[in-house]
């Protein structure tokens, strides 16, 4: 799991990642957010792929409860996403 600390953020949410890159991923654009923080359509350049990433906001990723359902969401749509591509 990446730490993300973009300045320019509002209450504690990370600010614009747009053409920035986290670990070896590219920020691309927003596709939304919701309460557990931001989603980017990402370039992943390791694997010349795109993929969905969630960046959780600096309050929320300090707590270990909720990075612990955060792996655990990211782990069901891993699952999901090995059964549809059988």
């Amino acid at each position: 799991m990446y730490k993300v600390g973009v300045p320019g953020g509002q209450n504690g949410i990370p600010g614009q990642l747009i053409g920035q890159r986290v670990g070896h991923y590219k920020i691309l654009h927003k596709i939304g957010s919701g309460g557990m923080g931001e989603v980017y359509l990402a370039e992943d350049t390791t694997l010349d792929r795109q993929v969905a990433l969630k960046v959780l906001p600096p309050e929320l990723a300090d707590d270990t409860e909720r990075r612990a359902r955060f792996t655990r969401e990211a782990k069901a749509v891993a699952d999901c996403r090995t059964c549809n591509d059988e």
